[in-house]
C-alpha cells in the first residue's frame, strides 16, 4: 500500500507540472514589471505645426539683390 501512494504522489506531481507547462505554452509567461514606475510612463511630446503663411517666402538672393 506504501508503494501504491508514493506512486500516485509521483503520478500527481508529474501531471500537475505538465499541466503547468501546457498553461505556460498557451497562455505565454506572465508579464514582468520594472522595477521603477517612471520606465513605465510614456510620456507623448507634441509640436504646433506652424500654417504656411499667406505672403511667399522670399529667398536670400532676392531680398539682396
Amino acid at each position: 500500500m506504501k508503494r501504491f501512494k508514493r506512486i500516485l504522489r509521483i503520478t500527481y506531481f508529474i501531471f500537475i507540472i505538465v499541466l503547468a507547462a501546457i498553461g505556460v505554452g498557451l497562455a505565454g509567461v506572465g508579464p514582468i514589471l520594472p522595477r521603477n514606475r517612471e520606465r513605465m510612463i510614456i510620456k507623448v511630446k507634441t509640436e504646433q505645426v506652424d500654417k504656411p503663411s499667406e505672403k511667399p517666402i522670399q529667398s536670400r538672393l532676392e531680398i539682396f539683390s
